[in-house]
Parts: structure tokens; C-alpha cells; sequence
């Protein structure tokens, strides 16, 4: 699994020595369609529905114990993005912690 991360109103606000990628908000839009990536909103359920990415995932970062229920192949790339970045800063310590 290779990890993405951006922060919708800073891409660059992401630090720490992970095995990840941080990427820009234009290079998630250039990914949008692949196959073997998926977008994790790890924003609250109300933040999703007011927009969101085409084809992203609400998981909110207090529910991503259930990110197996999704059954995401471990092959895939996740992007996971949030308004700032701070959360899916959490978002990515926490999914590396699961493996």
C-alpha cells in the first residue's frame, strides 16, 4: 500500500519521516479515475456532504479502525486528504500503525 496525503488548503503542511507521498491537490485530480487508487475524505460525515472529491470515501479519521469493512486490495495507492492537512496527517500515522 503506498500512501498519499494532501490537505485541500495546504499541500505542504505535511511533515515526518513516513512512507508517503505528499502530493498536490492537482496531481489527486489527475488520479481521480485510476483503478488502483482510492481517496479516503477523512473529514466529518457533514464537511463530506457540503463537497468532497468525485469518487472519494467518507471515512472519518475516528472510524478508520473500520477500514477493512471497505475491502481496499493492500495493492491499492490511498490518497487521503482533508481540509488542512492535519488530519490526514493523523489519518496516515494511524493507517501505518494498522499496517
Amino acid at each position: 500500500m503506498v500512501l498519499c496525503i494532501c490537505g485541500c488548503n495546504n499541500p505542504k503542511t505535511i511533515e515526518g519521516s513516513y512512507d508517503a507521498n505528499v502530493i498536490s491537490t492537482e496531481e489527486v485530480f489527475n488520479l481521480i479515475d485510476s483503478k488502483d487508487v482510492v481517496i479516503i475524505d477523512v473529514r466529518e460525515e457533514y464537511e463530506y456532504k457540503n463537497s468532497h472529491i468525485k469518487n472519494a470515501y467518507n471515512i472519518s479519521l475516528g472510524k478508520l479502525d473500520s477500514i477493512d469493512d471497505y475491502g481496499f486490495s493492500k495493492d491499492m495507492k490511498l490518497i487521503v486528504y482533508c481540509q488542512s492537512g492535519r488530519r490526514s496527517k493523523l489519518a496516515l500515522e494511524k493507517l501505518i500503525s494498522m499496517g
